[in-house]
C-alpha cells in the first residue's frame, strides 16, 4: 500500500463516520479525545480502506445507476426532506501555508456542496488555518428556519468560548448555558 500523504489525507478520513454515545456529565474536551480517537483507530484499523476496496469491488455498476440509487434513496426520505441525521461536525483539522500575512487572504471557505443536496439538517464544518478557527455553518431551509440557524451558530461560537475558558466544564453545565 502507498504512504498515505498528508495532502490525501482529508478525503480518506471524510469517508469515515461514527455515531457517538454522549453521556451529559462527559467533559467536553474529554468527549473531542473520544472522538478523534474512534477516527485514529478507524484509520488504523483500515476501515476507509476497507470502504474503498468494497466500492472497487462493484466495477459493474455504473456511476449513472449508482447515483440513481443515491437520488431515489434521498427521495424516500420525503418527511425528512431527503435527511438522516439532524446534525454532522466535520473537522478537517489543521493546516499550517508558509507565506507572509498580508500575502493571504482567506476570504471564505466552502465545505461539499453535497451536504446541501442530502446531508445533515445541520452541518458544522471547521478547519484551522495558521492557528485560526474557520467555521462554516450549513443548514437546509425550509427544514430548518434562518433564525433557528443563526442561533445554533451562535450557542456554538458561545459554547466553544466556554471551554476554551474552562476546560473541564461538563456537557450538562454547557446544555444549561445556552
Amino acid at each position: 500500500q502507498p504512504e498515505i500523504t498528508k495532502e490525501n489525507l482529508g478525503c480518506l478520513i471524510s469517508f469515515l463516520s461514527f455515531n457517538q454515545l454522549v453521556n451529559s456529565n462527559a467533559i467536553f474536551w474529554d468527549l473531542a479525545r473520544e472522538c478523534k480517537s474512534e477516527i485514529h483507530n478507524a484509520l488504523m484499523n483500515g476501515t476507509h480502506i476497507n470502504l474503498l476496496k468494497k466500492a472497487k469491488l462493484q466495477p459493474d455498476i455504473s456511476l449513472d445507476i449508482q447515483r440513481e440509487k443515491m437520488i431515489k434513496s434521498i427521495l424516500n426520505r420525503e418527511k425528512t426532506m431527503g435527511r438522516n441525521n439532524m446534525f454532522a461536525i466535520s473537522n478537517r483539522g489543521k493546516l499550517k501555508f508558509t507565506h507572509k500575512a498580508n500575502q493571504l487572504k482567506i476570504k471564505a471557505l466552502y465545505f461539499a456542496t453535497g451536504q446541501h443536496i442530502g446531508g445533515d439538517c445541520f452541518w458544522l464544518g471547521i478547519v484551522t488555518l495558521n492557528d485560526q478557527l474557520f467555521c462554516n455553518f450549513l443548514y437546509v431551509e425550509p427544514l430548518i428556519s434562518k433564525k433557528t440557524a443563526e442561533l445554533f451558530a451562535k450557542n456554538v461560537i458561545m459554547l466553544l468560548e466556554k471551554v476554551c475558558i474552562n476546560p473541564n466544564i461538563t456537557l450538562t453545565i454547557l446544555s444549561e448555558l445556552s
